[in-house]
């Protein structure tokens, strides 16, 4: 099977790996089928050997029976394997077919959207499509763990910076980029989970509930000499030997560790139903520690996360371990042998108890590295799906700028998205044009790279220059069912970013059709005032309108004018989606009325 170390993987290459899993996936299929038709010749085989020795009393055919029987197990083992490998590879089908959906703009049908994991969408989320339906969330989230989804989603939604790590950040997205072997088993890994949601909520239960539980005074070596004990009195019982003895200490031992057992019942009860059912939950935790465990890093953050996991896999495994025990004795037949003859409750819970003082210290630390993994991951994806990006460059010192040279908004699909160059002159920038020609997607197009660019991954864009600035936006505003009225919702969210601005730290505000909800003489005056208080050096402003009479303020504060336009190919309009500089010179309100057919005339 095709192995791609490094570089970005282009579709042919995804293709590729997709057709190689099939014939895979066809001769594991055809090798199972063998395997299980040969298992069941051979079970055959042994029964007939066993039942011929027995009635003719040939000893040659039950010792050939365990030669079979040995086979039967070896075949066994080798269809466990295989399995196995199955699962992988039917996990790492839907992965690579989830980047083939990205590419034909099949991703709008992926089940997360982030909602989830957010107490309240913010206007930002909303304006910039962050989470929900169609969102950046859900076009490159590739978490499986709660922890790397939340962690993808503070990267995505941060309101204070550090340049050093936004800089760290992107050095590991690169690296990731570059290591496909890692990204897509990270991936399959997740993918494997069953249950997800359900899965991910029981351990969080369990961490959440770690230490909860007092540990009492440990049993000491009592624990296993007891069992040992019980085994050796059994056998001096089955053989006769000091069978006096053996008669009265064989009940009293299994009797008393049964009694222990149910004394304990209760207070042991919760913590095991909690621990039993981790079983089918730690698959993906282990086989991701082990993944990063073994592979090689070279960028510091990632290093530094790898360090952090150095014991986990260690972990994992024997609580994953414990886990199994404890739900060997979940049925009553199980509970009596295991308790009767080995003190087997008494035993788990000692070993949960050294496992918690050992561990419970570092486990929350041991997820939210590997949901770091996950996000980082999350964010290299666009690498691989875009055709331009860039890291952005930031500018340390406190002043706002922001430069971009063919910049397109990451979720429209690559034939379709028309890539812009803009650098911002001046505090305000006013941008006029008719219905339909590209503004607002302009404003979404800065706004989601500037998210992707504080989030330490790539922008859309050939090159990408920015101040870290908090992010505020005013586009999609709604009335509510509590009687406020759209217009009211858009003064409020106005009021938000003109008291932001006066706490004078750097930010960039982009308001969409600015004051749309009331009469043209107030939303006008209302404007030009606004438009001034967000015309201070610590702020960029952009501004789309139908107003030219905001064009009017390049003359009084530091404003630049800006437009889109549209052109006509008969009866049809169109538009290239460039932006332009100074202001509009056309409208289309009438053409677009005689489109629809509400007027005949232009």
């Amino acid at each position: 099977m095709s192995s791609f170390l490094g570089g970005a993987m282009t579709q042919k290459d995804y293709l590729l790996f997709q057709d190689n899993i099939r014939k895979e996936k066809a001769n594991l299929d055809s090798r199972s089928l063998k395997i299980s038709i040969a298992r069941l010749i051979i079970g055959l085989l042994i029964v007939g050997f066993l039942l011929g020795g027995n009635f003719t009393n040939n000893q040659l055919l039950v010792y050939s029976s365990l030669i079979w029987i040995a086979i039967f197990i070896i075949l066994i083992v080798i269809h466990s394997k295989i399995t196995e490998r199955l699962s992988y590879l039917n996990a790492q089908a839907i992965v690579i077919q989830r980047y083939l959906d990205r590419y034909n703009n099949d991703w709008k049908a992926f089940d997360e959207t982030g909602l989830d994991y957010v107490d309240n969408v913010t206007g930002v989320m909303k304006d910039l499509d962050l989470v929900g339906k169609n969102s950046l969330f859900q076009y490159f989230n590739v978490a499986s763990t709660i922890r790397g989804k939340k962690c993808l989603l503070d990267k995505l939604t941060r309101t204070s910076f550090n340049e050093k790590g936004i800089i760290e950040e992107q050095k590991a997205v690169l690296e990731l980029s570059n290591n496909n072997n890692f990204v897509l088993s990270l991936e399959t890994y997740g993918r494997m989970l069953e249950k997800p949601k359900v899965n991910e909520r029981i351990i969080e239960d369990f961490v959440n509930n770690l230490g909860k539980n007092k540990v009492k005074r440990s049993w000491g070596f009592a624990k296993y000499l007891i069992p040992i004990l019980t085994i050796i009195t059994i056998v001096m019982f089955l053989f006769e030997f000091y069978f006096k003895l053996s008669v009265i200490l064989v009940p009293v031992l299994i009797f008393g560790q049964l009694i222990i057992a149910i004394i304990n019942l209760n207070s042991h009860g919760i913590i095991f139903e909690q621990v039993s059912k981790l079983s089918h939950c730690l698959n993906n935790y282990q086989n991701i520690s082990h993944l990063i465990k073994q592979s090689t890093f070279t960028s510091p953050f990632l290093v530094e996360l790898q360090a952090r996991l150095e014991a986990s896999s260690i972990a994992f495994d024997e609580l994953k371990s414990i886990s199994s025990a404890v739900k060997q004795r979940n049925n009553l037949l199980a509970f009596i042998l295991l308790n009767g003859l080995l003190l087997w409750d008494i035993n788990c819970k000692e070993r949960y108890d050294r496992w918690v003082k050992q561990y419970a210290s570092s486990i929350e630390r041991w997820l939210d590295a590997i949901g770091e993994f996950e996000a980082l991951t999350s964010l290299q994806v666009l690498l691989h799906t875009k055709d331009v990006t860039c890291f952005a460059n930031f500018h340390g010192d406190q002043t706002t700028y922001l430069e971009f040279g063919e910049a397109y908004h990451p979720l429209m699909p690559n034939e379709q998205a028309v890539a812009n160059s803009f650098m911002m002159n001046h505090q305000v920038c006013v941008i006029t044009g008719s219905n339909m020609s590209g503004k607002t997607t302009f404003l979404r197009t800065i706004g989601i790279n500037l998210v992707l660019a504080y989030a330490g991954g790539p922008v859309m864009a050939k090159s990408f220059d920015c101040s870290l600035m908090q992010i505020f936006t005013s586009m999609r505003i709604e009335d509510d069912l509590n009687g406020i009225s759209s217009f009211y919702a858009e003064l409020l969210r106005i009021k938000q970013i003109v008291e932001a601005n006066r706490q004078g730290n750097l930010m960039i505000a982009l308001i969409d059709e600015i004051f749309k909800g009331t009469n043209s003489k107030d939303r006008i005056i209302g404007a030009q005032e606004t438009v001034k208080q967000l015309s201070t050096n610590n702020i960029f402003t952009f501004i789309t309108t139908h107003d030219f009479e905001l064009c009017e303020l390049e003359n009084e504060i530091s404003c630049s004018n800006y437009h889109f336009n549209e052109y006509y190919q008969g009866d049809k309009i169109k538009f290239d989606y460039l932006i332009k500089y100074g202001r509009s010179q056309t409208t289309n309100a009438q053409y677009l009325l005689k489109m629809v057919g509400i007027t005949k005339e232009v």
